[in-house]
């Protein structure tokens, strides 16, 4: 649409390389809230260096008869949101992995699952957003179910809410577990009439395949920033706090931040978790 609401920062008009001197961005429907807490609204945004220098109505421009000039085209101009606990790393992973939130049966699985893998060059398929409760039968599946679509490699599926993971045989098989294994404290293994692991592992038990996952290498890692960053400039968010971060994406904040090629501005927090830094 047209003049669809959305929500921008002025680097994502234009590379931000070309704000270096004075920008003029006209015909906007700017909104910015005032340090009266009002909300001020403005058609002309002028820049200089990368930062606002002035904002008001669609005579200011004339203020400036030598800037660079950007014609909103009448859309919504907003400041850039901040998200105040945000995942970046992992929203990325998520943006490259098989989405399952929309499916409604073992079977849209299935298929999804097969075109999926037929695109992707990944060694493990990694997927997330299942839930049985949205299923006919509304019951667990197996990994047999997932072996008629994929069984050449290792699938794991992640429920919506995370408690859970649905696998395939390949990836049992990799994880060395053979299937009688008791159910670690703070998990469950579902099992058959037989006592066999069924492919579903709760909680705690999810370990017991996640941690043989080939950790992301440092090229993955930064893939995944790009993609995050990428994914939330598109949605107006400029900023965000990343609660919790590894040792690894620490030293790559670092680095593309020196670089000065961080896709929007990060404040990183240390993961408790991690010792031995």
């Amino acid at each position: 649409m047209k003049n669809k609401l959305i929500a921008l920062m002025i680097t994502t008009l234009v590379p931000f390389s070309t704000l270096a001197g004075t920008t003029v961005v006209y015909n906007a429907k700017g909104y910015t809230p005032t340090q009266d807490g009002e909300l001020a609204h403005f058609s002309t945004l002028v820049i200089k260096d990368g930062r606002v220098l002035n904002r008001g109505d669609q005579q200011l421009a004339k203020s400036y008869p030598d800037a660079e000039r950007i014609d909103a085209q009448g859309k919504v101009l907003l400041p850039g949101l901040i998200d105040a606990h945000g995942h970046v790393i992992g929203l990325g992973q998520n943006l490259m992995r098989l989405d399952l939130r929309d499916t409604q049966s073992v079977e849209h699985i299935g298929e999804k699952l097969k075109a999926f893998a037929a695109q992707s060059t990944q060694d493990w398929i990694i997927g997330r957003g299942w839930n049985q409760e949205n299923w006919p039968t509304k019951r667990f599946a197996t990994a047999a179910d997932l072996d008629k679509y994929v069984s050449d490699r290792p699938v794991v599926l992640t429920r919506i809410d995370g408690h859970a993971i649905w696998v395939n045989t390949k990836a049992m098989e990799l994880a060395g577990l053979k299937g009688t294994e008791p159910s670690p404290e703070g998990g469950e293994i579902i099992r058959n009439d037989q006592g066999q692991a069924t492919g579903v592992f709760i909680d705690k038990a999810e370990n017991l395949i996640t941690t043989h996952i080939p950790k992301a290498d440092a090229r993955a890692l930064s893939t995944a920033l790009d993609k995050a960053g990428a994914h939330l400039l598109s949605l107006g968010i400029t900023s965000t706090h990343d609660a919790g971060i590894s040792k690894d994406t620490w030293q790559l904040y670092r680095q593309r931040a020196a670089q000065n090629n961080l896709p929007l501005r990060i404040y990183a927090m240390l993961s408790a978790a991690i010792l031995n830094w």
